[in-house]
């Protein structure tokens, strides 16, 4: 809960920001009432997909590595570019495939972190439960996601976005996951996470 309370407090943040560099932000063609109706079942559905992805990325594989390299580097670094490679949208331009890429990134070191220092996966699949379900039933950046979602932004794989825009894009992203992880690990906040005993990955 604490996980996806901060990164659901730091996307609205962030969404709000975005509309700076796109304010080409529209309502989708989604009734209402059809969106309060599906929505329940689309959550537990976006639930589970991003809690398997934890099990196999901040799960299997950072346990099954860690217990064989002690440098971060690698038992920290391959999960997270494995996840972001899985996140190429080949139909995007460079550079905002560029900047795609670097927020995955950045994602994916925040989930780490937060396994790292609790020790268990739940503020993780909390952090990717409460990003997921706000890009899949609110606002969309990409074509992939819009048929369920409220909101509908310019995709990302939409010609016409510019160097300027990827990077502030990407800039935007990397804040806002900054302040996802001030909200978790600063002592005053509220949604501090309680670091694990032995302060090595779980099943270390």
């Amino acid at each position: 809960m604490r996980g996806f309370l901060a990164i659901t407090a730091t996307v609205l943040v962030s969404e709000v920001a975005f509309l700076v560099i796109d304010p080409s932000l529209r309502r989708s063609d989604v009734a209402l009432w059809d969106w309060l109706l599906w929505a329940p079942p689309f959550a537990i559905v976006v639930l589970l997909q991003s809690s398997a992805e934890e099990v196999l990325f901040r799960g299997y594989l950072l346990q099954t590595l860690a217990a064989r390299f002690q440098k971060p580097a690698i038992w920290g670094g391959i999960p997270t570019a494995l996840f972001a490679i899985l996140h190429w949208e080949p139909a995007a331009s460079s550079a905002m495939n560029a900047a795609i890429l670097v927020s995955i990134i950045g994602f994916g070191a925040v989930a780490i972190f937060a396994t790292y220092i609790t020790g268990d996966l739940g503020a993780a699949m909390g952090i990717h439960f409460g990003n997921n379900l706000f890009a899949f039933l609110f606002v969309a950046h990409q074509r992939l996601f819009s048929s369920p979602v409220l909101f509908q932004s310019r995709p990302f794989e939409a010609p016409g976005w510019t160097l300027g825009h990827a990077v502030s894009a990407a800039s935007i992203s990397i804040a806002g996951l900054g302040g996802t992880l001030l909200l978790l690990v600063h002592p005053y906040s509220p949604l501090q996470l309680w670091p694990a005993t032995d302060g090595v990955p779980a099943g270390r």
